[in-house]
């Protein structure tokens, strides 16, 4: 899994835009699914968050850093909407 979470990571660090990088986001949770058999989304966001406020306490470039942030606020909000599923 973190393997897979480093993918993602390095993706959403180049991400040329804010499109691009919410397609990233997408695609991994759809890959997450289907390619790795996980059905753990909550376990991924946790480790993507947490990963990610590593990144940004270290990000080199502003784009970097605004990537990280954006990703950290969508994975956030995935967290949020899963924990209103379960009740």
């Amino acid at each position: 899994m973190q393997d897979f979470c480093n993918e993602i990571i390095e993706q959403i660090k180049v991400a040329p835009d804010e499109k691009d990088l919410i397609q990233v986001i997408n695609n991994s949770m759809w890959l997450l699914r289907t390619e790795r058999n996980s059905f753990n989304e909550a376990g991924y966001v946790m480790n993507m968050i947490v990963s990610l406020r590593a990144v940004l306490a270290e990000a080199p470039t502003m784009r970097v850093n605004n990537n990280t942030k954006l990703a950290i606020a969508i994975f956030r909000q995935l967290q949020r909407e899963r924990q209103g599923h379960i009740f």
